[in-house]
């Protein structure tokens, strides 16, 4: 049931619109109705049976609601048809489907189907939604509902009549009102309102407003059934019934049969179409009156089945008839078929040519000539009437009303309606096989057979080919050149004749053989149809352009020629129609684009697929009213070029159906999606019968798609893992001249996140991730804190320890070797162990700086500047060094890790200078340039090889442990050294903010070079 309830448009919504539409095709209906000009047999017939997807065969009522949808009542339940694919109706709860017979269906202005049953009572249809609707009968069947102009329902069943108002109050007919009948199967309403009843018996009933009068049908018997009423737009009422078909108009009555050309005496159905013809249902096919002409059509020609149990005219014009066997459409064609349905001797055609009189001639091949009165053919002349054979291979209008034909057995003249004589070789022809004839502009024929040309002149018949092989040869192809003479084409060449001379058109040019057709354009240019090489166009200067499929020349073989307009060409071909343009030729033969465009007859367009014939002049005809006449294998087809430009009403798109992973969704209400289903299908379809197999359509899905995406003649659209977001569906469709519709009401639909998708949950995660971080942050910084506690207790031990071991024993020591110094006389002896005190004391005030700097990481007992000075004269003190210091006084910004790592990388360095170099000079700077700070040591001593410096000397690790400070302090060190170069030692630290100190570095510094 759900799928169903998504099948129908919701009319609530789109009623306005479905009204306009309507209107719309309405009033378009007349420019693509079936041509009532035309026989039924030039109509295209489509047929669905079984193999074409049909469900059920038996067809018994057909009817077209406002949004165009196609509704077929079977014996197997109600379908929908949208030219393409027939859907299921609704299901009726609590009645099995196959159960049910539809016998008649009726769409009112609201939105609602009624649907007539075989016993299953009335049932409504409305936006997806099938009830059983109570009228006041018992079970009864139901034949007929009928709506009138108020908007009452009229059904009518085996019991009686009842009426249901709008307003859904029932009445039942009975005596007091005058109602006689039972089994009521005919119900009109004519233009004044009357209502007219039909039922068992010969007696219609009609209704005034309060009773209803009774007719007799004198011409049928009592006993008979009255099986359908209908009243055309003059008033005439007609009945069908089991005993023919009655006419009445006023008081007097007529009776058709099939003794008048009816299909059948026994009727089961009738309608009017829009331009007032009847369409007349039989057990043995289709009629059609119009005035007093009646046409049939039957099983022999196409039906699907003899006996016609529905007729319907759609919007477009199309005539349904639902069969026992079958759904047929009869459509206007694009083209118009002349087949021996319509009067021609053979389907085997040849020359077309249309003479003086405006009469159209049409040749074929073995049967005769045939003459064309408008609207059928008839044969006019073959063997009986005077030809020499039935073979016409050429035609050509006298100009003096005569009619010129040839033949395989001759050349004939018609005149006065009649063979006047018949020439062969004996007459002069150089072959009795005349190919092709022309008359030039002066009125002299001329005569191509198949051993050469000749002319007729005088009323004799004498050779014209002047000797010129070229001319001796089969001639293919006239055409009436200048002021005088003609163009022939030879099996080996083309000329240029006139009763004088002739001259061969182009010297030597293969292409030129075989020409079966040719044209001289406005412009002067002559375009010639070849037999394998395409089309040849001579242009006035001489110039030969050839094009063929290589060229996008629908075939190679081309038999006729017509230029319809300055711009359109018509060809005829071994594959059938098609036409070019004449411009796209021209800039394809100037190089300005690669190819033309060739636009071909197809099945699709109504066409039956046909090889144009070949083999004979005037295979293609324009005649005086435009239209263009091909003769084919299969009869010959008219083309009409003014219907080439023809309008098609946009086609209204429905979307039918939404599902949503595998499960339909409810499309009248607002789709709110659960979380994770996300792969959705949608169905659509544009309901258009002419062509439906032309309708184009395009899709897009906002919200997710960034333009519409061409979905061509494909009625699905798919997505997959839709992300959470509003989306809204929309469908437009395109008719043959591309003109774009869209559906009323676009499909809206959410697609909701999950819990953890939604933004309060990503906010809540969010808060609760910074909230973790912090707590992380926090339990670090316990952590460093307790550590940093940890590590500052050790170096409070470890300066304790220093403090009361270290230092205060060589505190002891460095008194008492001053106590002995005191006692010394001798001034060489007290001057030596004076500086050994010094020394020590200098050991003394560094290892007092170690314990100050792990009591405290930023206090300082002395400045950088200074510390260094004094490492660097107190090392170099008693050595013949010369000394010399660059060193800028520091401010006190530098954490105290900093400036302990820089001096003890100066001291190990003036030390290995002092120790190992022997140098001479030694330079020790301390400098700032801009953010960045320099210390150097520069000696000009022996130097050494840096390479593996660092693991040549075991036990000694005075590099590697000035790298490793270096390191501890974010610096870069550099060594450079080599045997005889001195050597310079040199560390580069970034000054930026050191986060221990809490400041920044200046961005200059006073430097002053102290010389010693």
């Amino acid at each position: 049931m759900e799928r169903l309830k998504a099948h129908v448009p919701r009319w609530s919504v789109r009623a306005v619109i479905l009204c306009l539409l309507l209107l719309f095709a309405v009033g378009t209906r007349q420019a693509h109705a079936l041509d009532a000009r035309r026989a039924l047999t030039q109509a295209f017939l489509r047929k669905w049976q079984a193999p074409q997807g049909l469900p059920q065969a038996t067809v018994l009522s057909i009817t077209q609601t406002p949004d165009n949808q196609l509704w077929l009542g079977t014996r197997a339940g109600l379908y929908q048809f949208d030219g393409i694919r027939f859907q299921p109706g609704p299901v009726i709860e609590g009645i099995a489907l196959e159960d049910v017979w539809i016998h008649d269906l009726a769409a009112d202005g609201e939105g609602n189907l009624w649907l007539a049953t075989n016993g299953s009572g009335l049932i409504r249809y409305r936006e997806g939604v099938s009830q059983s609707v109570g009228y006041d009968g018992d079970s009864a069947a139901l034949w007929k509902v009928m709506l009138d102009r108020s908007g009452n329902l009229w059904i009518g069943s085996e019991t009686g009549l009842v009426r249901r108002s709008k307003e859904g109050q029932l009445t039942r007919m009975d005596e007091s009102v005058g109602f006689t009948v039972t089994n009521v199967h005919g119900l009109c309403e004519t233009k004044d309102g009357s209502i007219w009843v039909g039922g068992a018996g010969n007696t219609l009933l009609k209704w005034n407003g309060e009773r209803f009068e009774p007719r007799v049908l004198i011409n049928l018997p009592p006993t008979t059934q009255v099986t359908a009423v209908v009243a055309d737009p003059s008033g005439t009422i007609w009945a069908g019934s089991h005993h023919g078909l009655v006419k009445l108009v006023g008081v007097e009555e007529q009776r058709l049969t099939r003794g008048n050309g009816l299909a059948d005496d026994s009727i089961e159905c009738l309608t009017i179409s829009h331009e007032g013809n009847l369409w007349v249902g039989t057990r043995d096919g289709v009629s059609r009156i119009q005035g007093d002409e009646i046409e049939s059509f039957r099983t022999r020609d196409g039906l699907s089945q003899s006996t016609a149990l529905a007729i319907y005219e759609d919007h477009e014009g199309s005539i349904w008839v639902g069969t026992k066997h079958g759904l047929n459409q009869f459509v206007d064609r694009r083209t118009m078929p002349l087949t021996i349905n319509e009067g021609l001797p053979s389907d085997d055609t040849g020359p077309i040519v249309q003479d003086d009189a405006g009469t159209i001639w049409i040749g074929t091949l073995g049967a005769g000539l045939a003459r064309f009165d408008g609207r059928r053919c008839s044969l006019a002349f073959d063997q009986n009437s005077g030809l020499p054979s039935g073979m016409i291979l050429s035609l050509s209008s006298g100009g003096d009303g005569n009619l010129w034909i040839g033949t395989d057995q001759g050349l004939s003249r018609l005149q006065a309606d009649r063979i006047t004589k018949t020439y062969g070789a004996d007459e002069g022809l150089p072959a009795e096989t005349v190919l092709s004839l022309c008359r030039d502009r002066q009125g002299t024929l001329w005569i191509g057979t198949s051993k050469g040309l000749a002319r007729f002149q005088d009323g004799m018949i004498v050779p014209a080919d002047h000797g010129n092989p070229v001319l001796q040869k089969p001639i293919l192809s006239l055409m009436a050149d200048g002021s005088a003479g003609v163009i022939a084409a030879s099996e080996t060449g083309v000329c240029r004749c006139t009763t004088l001379a002739v001259e061969l058109l182009v010297q030597q040019d293969h292409r030129f053989q075989n020409v079966d057709a040719m044209l001289r354009t406005a412009d002067g240019r002559l375009w010639l149809g070849t037999r394998d090489r395409g089309l040849l166009m001579l242009d006035q200067d001489g110039r030969v352009s050839q094009f063929t499929v290589k060229q996008g020349l629908y075939d190679d073989e081309i038999f006729g020629l017509v230029a319809e307009t300055e711009d359109r060409l018509w060809l005829a071909c071994s594959r059938g129609i098609f036409h070019v343009s004449r411009a796209e030729v021209l800039a394809c033969a100037a190089g300005t684009i690669p190819r033309i465009k060739s636009n071909p007859f197809t099945p699709s367009e109504a066409l039956r697929t046909v090889e144009c014939q070949r083999g004979v002049q005037l295979p293609v005809y324009q005649v005086d009213d435009g239209k263009i006449w091909f003769a084919t294998n299969q009869g010959v087809l008219i083309v009409n070029p003014a219907q080439m430009t023809r309008k098609f009403p946009p086609p209204q798109v429905i979307v039918e159906e939404m599902q949503v992973n595998g499960k339909n969704a409810d499309l009248k209400s607002s789709l709110r999606l659960p979380p994770g289903l996300t792969n959705v299908t949608f169905r659509y379809t544009a309901a258009t019968y002419a062509i439906p197999q032309r309708v184009g359509f395009r899709y897009m899905l906002e919200g997710f798609d960034k333009d519409w995406i061409d979905a061509g003649q494909r009625r699905e659209a798919f997505y997959t893992n839709l992300p959470p977001n509003s989306y809204r569906f929309r469908v437009c469709a395109a008719n043959p001249t591309m003109e774009w519709s869209e559906a009323a009401e676009p499909v809206n639909f959410i697609v909701p996140p999950y819990f953890y998708e939604t933004t309060w949950f990503i906010a809540l995660s969010a808060a609760c991730l910074v909230l973790a971080a912090w707590g992380a942050y926090r339990l670090r910084m316990m952590q460093l804190r307790s550590q940093f506690l940890a590590v500052m207790a050790e170096r409070l031990r470890i300066a304790r320890e220093l403090h009361d071991t270290l230092i205060q024993g060589f505190s002891g020591v460095t008194m008492q070797m001053q106590a002995l110094a005191n006692r010394l006389t001798a001034n060489k002896e007290q001057q030596t162990l004076r500086e050994v005190i010094a020394d020590a004391g200098f050991c003394l005030r560094e290892a007092r700086r170690t314990v100050a700097g792990l009591r405290n990481t930023h206090g300082k007992a002395t400045r950088l500047s200074a510390a260094i000075t004094e490492a660097a004269q107190q090392n170099t003190h008693g050595h013949d060094l010369q000394l010399t210091l660059r060193i800028v006084d520091i401010p006190d910004l530098l954490p105290n890790e900093v400036e302990y790592n820089l001096l003890r990388i100066a001291q190990e360095a003036i030390t290995n200078t002092v120790k190992h170099s022997g140098a001479r000079h030694l330079e020790v700077s301390l400098q700032v340039s801009g953010r960045r700070l320099y210390l150097s040591i520069v000696d000009d001593g022996r130097g050494f090889q840096t390479d593996g410096a660092e693991v040549r000397s075991p036990g000694h690790y005075g590099l590697i442990g000035m790298r490793e400070r270096a390191l501890q302090i974010h610096g870069q060190l550099q060594v450079q050294s080599s045997p005889g170069r001195g050597t310079t030692v040199r560390i580069e630290i970034p000054l930026g903010k050191f986060p221990q100190h809490g400041t920044e570095w200046p961005l200059e510094v006073a430097a002053k070079d102290t010389l010693s």
